[in-house]
Parts: C-alpha cells; structure tokens; sequence
C-alpha cells in the first residue's frame, strides 16, 4: 500500500509500468526521479485508492501527466514542488481531487492567479505551499478565502506581495502557520491585517526588512505563538521586543540581523517561560553576559 522510490534517479517512465498492476497501492514517493514524465504518470492512472503522491522535482512533468491523476478521488496529499512546466491549466485536474488536504505547488514557473482561482472550491484544504510563485499576482489570493479550514500557508519569496494582498487572508481565522519570508515589500501596516489570527502558532517573516517595532505590536494578540522568525528584520528595536513580552507560549525566536537590539530589549524575553532556542546572529550590541544569562535559563543561544 505504501512505496517510497524516492531518489531513484534511474526510474524511468518504463520502470513504473511494473507498478500498473498495484491498484490498491495509497501512497508513493518519486521525489528527485527527474526522468519521470507524462508518459510515466500514465501508468499510475488506475491506482483510484492513492491517498498521498509526492513528486518533488519531476520537473519534466506537465498539465497532460496530471489529467492521469485527475481519477484519484481519495488524494488527501499531492507534492509538485518544483514542476515548472505545469501552469494554470494543470489545475483544472487537480480541482478534482475534492479531498486534498496538503497541496504543495511551490516554484512553478507559469502558474498564475487564474491557477489559484480554479483550486478555490479544495475546500479541505488544510495545508497549502505556493512559495516563489514568479508569475503569481497576489490578487489571487482572494481565492484562498473558501479554505475554512486552512491551517498552514506558505507565500513566501513572493517579490510581488503588498501589504494589499495580506488583506486577503484576514478572513481565514483557522491559520495556524504561516510563512511570509522574503517578502520585502510587506510593511508594518500589511501586519495589521494579521490581528484577528489568533489561532497562530507559527510565523515566519525573515527577510522581511521593512518590518518594525510597530508590526510586532500587530502581533500582540497571537498569544498561542510557539515560532517567530524575525531574522533580518533589521527596524526591529528594543520596543519591538517590548510588544512580544506576553507570549509565554513561545519556543524559537529568531532575532538574527537584528542589529538595533540591546540587552535591555532581551528583558522582554523573561516572559517567555516556555522559550528553547533564540538566534542572536549579528545581533552586535548583545553582551556576552546577557547571553550567559539565558543559557543559563536553558535556552539555546545561536550568535
């Protein structure tokens, strides 16, 4: 039922013809078989009980091998990471598979908005990844709103994201985790569309520079937070911090490039009963004996 072939890179279209035969097989890795193509999927065509297919780096895949899988009604999972030559139009198959719940479509290079719009009726999506989407226009985001019950998100390396577009995801309350790094043109403000998600746990805005003090204090409710990376997010100061001070779930914490902070805004961590590892990274104006202190509490302190 269960097959992982993951890093066979000799698996050719004519080796998963000895697979045809295996109807009742549910989940199967072909992650890194660049030599796999439409021909190959083909194979995999009869196979109506799969549940989870992972073809990270099939690159030479396209929209005619997935109308191959369009028939897998049970498909729960579904891994494209990095299929460059599917585009908007390989999404009218996948819009099939009504029971996905993980949907990972990170850089594709010709998906659009008009893809995104036709994955909006998924509506068990729980986990979704469309990072570095070159092409995207973050209008599309619009279409995620459906996702009720959406917990993790990932957007991240989009060039192309504003403010305007964090907008989209105000309404999705269920969001749990999302990742937002490299995004350089979100700003403090694009955090205020952020407030009413409660539920996060996880939040990664690394490399997000123009991120300051006044967006962490957007983050204020996000009590549940266990993970935030702040990392080169080099406007955060000490009064930063101070709006982080309350979130006694926190486990990780990335201040690296941080450069403005002080050991008087590494106070505000005393709170965080809960904190295990913090990078400081590049972080000048920490002392050594304020890092002594920490480690001293249990934390791991990366520099």
């Amino acid at each position: 039922q269960s097959l992982d072939l993951g890093g066979f890179m000799t698996i050719t279209d004519a080796g998963l013809a000895y697979l045809a035969g295996m109807n009742r097989m549910q989940a199967l890795s072909l992650d890194f078989c660049w030599t796999i193509s439409d021909r190959g999927l083909a194979h995999l065509k009869r196979m109506h009980q799969m549940k989870s297919l992972s073809l990270h780096g099939c690159s030479a895949i396209t929209d005619a091998g997935l109308a191959h899988l369009a028939d897998m009604r049970q498909m729960q999972s579904l891994n494209l990471y990095s299929s460059k030559n599917i585009t908007d139009d390989g999404m009218i198959h996948i819009a099939r598979m009504k029971a996905l719940q993980a949907l990972t479509l990170s850089s594709f290079g010709n998906m659009t908005e008009i893809g995104l719009a036709r994955l909006k009726d998924l509506t068990q999506m729980q986990c979704l990844r469309l990072s570095n989407l070159k092409r995207i226009d973050e209008a599309g985001l619009v279409h995620l709103q459906g996702m009720t019950q959406l917990r993790t998100l990932d957007i991240s390396q989009w060039d192309q994201l504003t403010d305007t577009g964090l907008a989209h995801l105000e309404p999705i309350k269920t969001l749990q985790e999302l990742d937002l790094h490299s995004s350089p043109q979100i700003t403090d403000k694009g955090l205020q569309h952020l407030e009413g998600l409660t539920q996060m746990v996880s939040l990664n805005l690394h490399g997000c520079p123009n991120i300051g003090d006044c967006g962490t204090g957007h983050l204020q409710g996000m009590q549940q937070l266990r993970a935030l990376d702040l990392g080169q997010c080099a406007q955060v100061t000490d009064a930063g911090l101070a709006n982080l001070r309350n979130m006694r779930q926190m486990e990780r914490l990335c201040l690296s490039g941080c450069d403005r902070l002080t050991d008087a805004g590494l106070e505000n961590l005393d709170r965080m009963h809960s904190l295990k590892s913090l990078s400081l990274s590049g972080c000048h104006q920490i002392s050594a004996a304020r890092i002594a202190q920490l480690r001293a509490r249990g934390v791991h302190v990366s520099t």
